[in-house]
């Protein structure tokens, strides 16, 4: 569409492959909210969110339910819903043993709150995008038609291609007919309503405050001096140019993670962040250690590296001029900082980097 597209939400964002893809094909300027309610998929989506590397992103933990404010606050809502998981019968054994007609009637109750929900904070002139991975027409056509028939939205005509299903709803994918699993999708354009005005002051929550990257490094590990979020020892990135948005959102969404998270506070020193190597933001000048592609993967597992014994402080681990993740140089010894949760636990003998 033509809309100027300023803000976007992704609405059941986990494990975050949707929303990877979504901050990629988004303008710079605009701020992405990937939400997720489930503690352990959100773990999953902010660490995915954080290696894709960049600020515009906020990562929240919200029912869709419980959202009751917000109306016309984004441009684009994604709302990939729970469902009865039809489309991954022939790649999960386990999702035809949980399948049901009860469990098919219960998502599609579901999904009818969700996509409501979906619908209000949708901006006029906004598309709202609505997938399962069933094919169930309970939870697919039904619960499109249900919306369209409040006449606050139009369907949006999808790009055609071979191998899938059109309908006057939406599209389906079926894996006998395409080089993938199951799945519906709907695209709907907002044709009434309001544009979001906050009715709350602009201000930052009262635990968090703003502070200069200056007053922290001197700005060595960003590329320009920064405004800094601070929330107790932690320090998060985020561009000025999104901060209107954040304040709105914060008084929406119960926020888990904001921007890029630049350090942790510790006594009069700072410790960059693993997601600070993997940013947009990272200063390109940075003291670093370009490993190659054993080395990296034994610093991806966790191990020690051997380095200059003349280097010291905080280094920056770089392959093909990517950065990896950060090392404490300490008489020829570089001590491995990558976090644990994000370490390979393949057998690294033998194996390189493609």
């Amino acid at each position: 569409t033509n809309h100027q597209v300023s803000c976007a939400l992704d609405l059941c964002a986990a494990p975050g492959g949707k929303s990877t893809h979504l901050r990629s094909v988004l303008p710079d300027d605009a701020l992405l909210v990937s939400n997720e309610v489930v503690m352990s998929r959100n773990f999953i989506l902010g660490a995915n969110m954080a290696k894709w590397g960049h600020p515009g992103t906020i990562i929240t933990r919200t029912d869709p339910e419980l959202i009751h404010s917000g109306e016309g606050l984004f441009d684009i809502v994604l709302v990939d819903a729970p469902c009865s998981g039809e489309g991954m019968f022939r790649k999960d054994p386990g999702a035809i043993e949980a399948w049901s007609p009860d469990a098919v009637v219960s998502c599609a109750s579901r999904q009818k709150k969700i996509l409501q929900t979906a619908a209000s904070l949708v901006a006029p002139g906004g598309l709202l995008i609505y997938s399962t991975c069933t094919w169930s027409e309970e939870e697919d056509e039904q619960v499109v038609n249900g919306l369209l028939s409040q006449g606050a939205f139009e369907s949006f005509e999808l790009p055609h291609y071979n191998g899938i299903v059109y309908n006057e709803s939406g599209a389906k994918f079926f894996p006998h007919l395409i080089q993938g699993e199951g799945f519906f999708v709907a695209a709907l354009i907002k044709t009434s309503g309001e544009k979001f005005i906050s009715k709350k002051k602009i201000r930052l929550p009262s635990h968090i405050n703003k502070v200069s990257s200056i007053d922290y490094c001197g700005n060595e590990f960003l590329q320009h001096p920064s405004t800094l979020l601070k929330a107790d020892q932690a320090l998060w990135c985020l561009p000025e140019i999104y901060f209107d948005r954040w304040i709105a959102i914060n008084n929406i969404f119960n926020v888990v993670s904001s921007g890029c998270r630049y350090g942790e506070i510790v006594g009069k020193d700072v410790h960059p962040s693993p997601e600070l190597a993997l940013s947009i933001l990272l200063n390109p000048s940075l003291n670093d250690v370009t490993v190659s592609d054993h080395e990296a993967l034994r610093y991806l597992h966790g191990e020690t590296l051997q380095v200059d014994p003349t280097l010291a402080g905080w280094q920056l681990v770089k392959f093909e001029n990517y950065g990896l993740g950060w090392g404490k140089a300490v008489k020829g010894r570089l001590n491995n900082s990558y976090p644990k949760p994000w370490r390979i636990k393949m057998n690294i003998e033998n194996t390189k980097l493609e």
